[in-house]
């Protein structure tokens, strides 16, 4: 019986369902048709109804029956082994072609393809081109994660680790999640890489067969792009300063982190009758200036203060972690000498504004430097007023 089961499995796998149901009827017809015979021939052995002449003639009539039936039924079923045996020669063939057409598709691609048995955590198919050969590969997946995570760069190491691991994958398929995306940097051979990897969990209801598939491609390119196109839209165009949304911004967030007994100033720089200077010489003179007091301020400041450009001839520079009064003055003295030193002939005014302590708005510190710049100009100009409420 055991043996008969494993049969019909084995043909069920190899014919298909319906095939293998007109097997199964052929074999019950083919089963009644020799039961009736073997009936009727123990009639006859028997003699019931004493009809012997009568049960012999329906007896030949059936064996004739069978005889055509049985033939019929080979001859069918050798039809149908035919034509499964041809679709299934068409059918690996087909895939074979897939297959090849695959290959050659992922071959043309620097993306990175790889599929992982969740189930006996193994990874297993790893494609990647490598100078255009692809491998196949069966590696401990989990312990490639806890590699791959180590070349990220920092701040993505932690992420990295756990969108990848098992844990994250069956909870995503648990919460029918079908698909997770994920951006990160990673080191590759000595070059900072972005890349864009996508997991898609597949379950059937099968832990056993339960499957993750990831592409991942490298996307540096496109995030230089986006950082430039980031950057170019937090700098002035003119100068390459920071604009004055990007100045603002940035000082408001310096702001709202300084703590009790940190002093910061705010610089505010003007440009000295610069109307004049387009008037007599021209704008395109008037924009030498202001690019050579850009460049000026670049030098003379480091990239952690905020130096940034308000429209026009107006400059600012924000500095955090000001000691005192006298700190203030040598930077304000700096100013006058380095664009005069660049053989500038031009005048600057500055207006300083110091901000102490916490709860220091930038309208409140701005209002300052700008009355500190007007009393500069009050007072004829070229050179700097302090603005406190108390002393430095």
């Amino acid at each position: 019986m055991e043996r008969g089961c494993k049969d019909m499995r084995r043909l069920y796998q190899k014919l298909g369902p319906a095939v293998t149901a007109s097997v199964v009827a052929a074999v019950v017809i083919l089963c009644s048709l020799f039961n009736f015979n073997w009936q009727i021939r123990s009639d006859l052995r028997g003699g019931r109804d004493g009809r012997e002449d009568s049960a012999q003639s329906h007896l030949e009539l059936v064996e004739k029956m069978g005889r055509l039936l049985t033939a019929e039924l080979v001859g069918t079923m050798s039809v149908l082994l035919a034509v499964v045996v041809t679709e299934r020669k068409k059918e690996k063939k087909r895939l074979v072609l897939m297959k090849n057409a695959y290959h050659t598709a992922l071959s043309k691609s620097s993306d990175l393809f790889f599929e992982v048995d969740l189930s006996a955590d193994r990874l297993k198919i790893h494609s990647c081109r490598v100078e255009g050969v692809w491998e196949q590969r069966d590696l401990p997946y989990s312990e490639i994660v806890s590699c791959s995570a180590k070349k990220c760069a920092p701040q993505f190491q932690e992420a990295f680790a756990k969108t990848f691991s098992l844990e994250y994958i069956w909870d995503a398929i648990k919460k029918s999640i079908p698909s997770v995306c994920f951006e990160y940097e990673a080191a590759v051979k000595e070059e900072e890489r972005w890349y864009s990897a996508t997991l898609v969990p597949v379950f059937t209801g099968d832990k056993a067969s339960a499957r993750l598939f990831c592409m991942e491609r490298d996307i540096t390119e496109l995030k230089q792009q986006q950082i430039k196109l980031k950057t170019s839209a937090m700098l002035d165009g003119s100068t390459g300063l920071y604009n004055k949304k990007t100045s603002e911004h940035m000082i408001r967030q310096r702001l709202g982190k300084q703590s009790e007994g940190q002093k910061y100033a705010l610089f505010m720089i003007d440009i000295d009758d610069f109307k004049a200077i387009n008037d007599s010489y021209g704008h395109m003179e008037g924009d030498a200036v202001i690019a050579q007091t850009a460049l000026q301020l670049k030098k003379l400041f480091s990239p952690a203060d905020i130096t940034g450009r308000f429209g026009g001839d107006e400059f600012i520079v924000f500095f955090d972690e000001i000691s005192d009064r006298k700190e203030i003055e040598e930077k304000a003295e700096k100013i006058k000498e380095m664009l005069r030193s660049a053989g500038m002939n031009v005048s600057f005014s500055v207006g300083i504004a110091v901000s102490e302590g916490r709860n220091m708005t930038f309208e409140v510190l701005y209002k300052k430097a700008d009355s500190a710049l007007y009393a500069t100009k009050q007072r004829g100009k070229d050179g700097y007023t302090i603005y406190t409420m108390s002393e430095v």
